[in-house]
C-alpha cells in the first residue's frame, strides 16, 4: 500500500512542458530548443510569442504570424530569384509534433506535451505555377542566406 501511494505521489509530481524548436535556413541543428510549461491549452501562436520573449529570441510577428526569427530575411529580401521564370519564396512555417500546420498559429491549440517546430521554408514558382509549400530551406541552403 505504501509503495502504491509513493508511486502515485511521484507520478502526480511529474510536470510536462511543451517544447519549442527553431531551425534556420542554413543548418539542421536547431537555433533554439527549449521547453516551457503552461496551464491548460493555448494557441501555438501564444506559446511561440511567450517562448520567444522568455528566451530572448528576436522576432517580428504576433500570435497570428511570424515574419522573422533571429533577424531572418523577410518580404522581398526572402525571395530567391533563380531565373527569369523561376524563384523561391522563403518564410517561416511550423509543425506540431511533426505534422505541418495548415492554419495560422493562433488557430491551433497545443498542450504541454506538444512540440512546436518553426522552420524556414520555401515554395517554388515556375512559369506561373506555385508548388512545394513549406519545403525546408536548410535542405537546399541557398547561398543568398548561407554564405
Amino acid at each position: 500500500m505504501k509503495s502504491i501511494l509513493l508511486t502515485l505521489l511521484c507520478v502526480s509530481q511529474i510536470t510536462y512542458a511543451a517544447q519549442i524548436v527553431v531551425s534556420g535556413a542554413c543548418s539542421k541543428t536547431p537555433l533554439l530548443k527549449e521547453s516551457l510549461s503552461f496551464n491548460g491549452e493555448i494557441s501555438a501562436g501564444e506559446f511561440t510569442v511567450e517562448s520567444f520573449k522568455k528566451f530572448s529570441v528576436p522576432f517580428e510577428g504576433s500570435v497570428a504570424h511570424v515574419a522573422s526569427i533571429y533577424n531572418s530575411p523577410m518580404s522581398l529580401d526572402a525571395m530567391e530569384v533563380i531565373s527569369d521564370t523561376k524563384l523561391r519564396s522563403h518564410g517561416w512555417c511550423f509543425s506540431i509534433n511533426g505534422v505541418l500546420a495548415e492554419k495560422y498559429p493562433n488557430e491551433v491549440s497545443i498542450k504541454n506535451t506538444d512540440t512546436v517546430h518553426w522552420f524556414y521554408g520555401y515554395a517554388s514558382y515556375d512559369s506561373g505555377v506555385w508548388s512545394g509549400m513549406c519545403q525546408p530551406t536548410n535542405d537546399i541552403q541557398p547561398t543568398q542566406f548561407c554564405d
